[in-house]
């Protein structure tokens, strides 16, 4: 994190990990403090994500943070862009077209600016989440980020009525409590009813 008393250069902070392992929480905090320190911020979230609000960025624990919702493309995130905030926050990075990439490379560019996103690494298979429609996916954010906090969960599985409780690196998706098949659709917005946090081990995919 930036030093707040000093002249901060442009820069890219990307927050990821599984479901669960409190990014949006992060990415809420972060704003926050860069509002203390006096840096005027613009918010942004997908609209397809109305989970617990339909105008703020909002954490399963309950915190929020009044966000602009928008389709999920560049064009609407210009379209509805204030050019004088120097703190621009993203949710749910993944859910938006690869064209985001490009207002991040460019923000580099403009004096001050901070960007900051948080969004999910990994798809409920295990692979780098692609950004919509393309095959361009999270790796790419990662690779050109200026710094990357990677965020782990507890895993939720329960073995003989124990939670296995190890560090979760993966989103595990249930449908009826089965976990999903590899040819499921990859986007599919839900809470704790769809999702948990998985370890390695027991994180599952079905074939066929």
């Amino acid at each position: 994190m930036a030093n707040l008393n000093t002249v901060v250069t442009p820069r890219v902070e990307v927050i990821t990990g599984p479901m669960f392992c409190g990014k949006t929480e992060e990415l809420i905090r972060r704003v926050i403090r860069y509002e203390i320190a006096g840096y005027n911020y613009q918010a942004f979230k997908p609209i397809i994500d109305d989970r617990y609000s339909s105008d703020s960025i909002a954490s399963h624990s309950g915190s929020k943070l009044k966000a602009t919702c928008v389709d999920c493309s560049l064009e609407d995130v210009l379209r509805n862009l204030d050019g004088n905030k120097r703190v621009y926050a993203f949710d749910e990075i993944q859910f938006f077209n690869d064209e985001i990439l490009e207002f991040f490379y460019d923000s580099r560019f403009v004096e001050d600016k901070i960007i900051l996103a948080s969004g999910l690494n990994q798809d409920f298979t295990g692979r780098p989440f692609k950004f919509k429609d393309s095959n361009k996916h999270m790796g790419d954010l990662l690779a050109s980020a200026d710094e990357i906090t990677h965020l782990n969960s507890i895993c939720t599985y329960i073995s003989e009525k124990n939670i296995c409780g190890a560090p979760a690196t993966k989103t595990q998706r249930l449908i009826n409590g089965i976990p999903a098949s590899i040819d499921d659709d990859l986007v599919l917005v839900g809470g704790d009813d769809s999702y948990e946090a998985r370890c390695n081990v027991h994180h599952f995919v079905r074939y066929g």
